[in-house]
This record gives C-alpha cells, structure tokens and sequence, in this order.
C-alpha cells in the first residue's frame, strides 16, 4: 500500500477509500454465494479467489496482520469450547 501504482486495480480500490472496498468485498461475497448453489466447483472456487483478494485488501487497508487474523481465530475457537 505503501507505493499506490497508477496502473493498479488494488491501488485503485485504496485510493477510493473503504467504502469502496466494502463494495467490493459485498459484491465478491454475493458472487461467491450465488456461485454455490448455482455454478461448478470451479466457477465458486474462481469467486472464493476473488472473495480472499477482497479481504486481503480490507486487511492492508485496516492493517491487519496475519499473525492478528491466526490469533482471531483461535480466540474464537477457545471461546466456542467453553
């Protein structure tokens, strides 16, 4: 994020702000439920990409770390257990 390219579709997406990204990661999200119960494995699988690069960008964006997201998840796994 640090060199914003001026070719660039995530550089874009930054620029726009998090609204923007919201959008983006609601429509991806959208896709992918539709593409499962209604595409090919392969069809969901392209729009579950497209969900992950959506979230990565919501993660830079916010700064999220992934040693940040790991340790989410295991607090909620404890907290599930108890």
């Amino acid at each position: 994020k640090r060199t914003l390219p001026e070719r660039s579709y995530s550089a874009d997406l930054f620029r726009k702000g998090r609204g923007a990204i919201a959008q983006k990661v609601g429509e991806e999200a959208l896709e992918l439920a539709l593409a499962t119960v209604a595409e090919s494995p392969e069809r969901a699988l392209s729009e579950f990409t497209d969900v992950v690069y959506a979230l990565l960008i919501v993660a830079t964006e916010l700064g999220i770390e992934a040693d940040d997201i790991v340790r989410s998840l295991a607090e909620k796994k404890a907290a599930a257990r108890r």
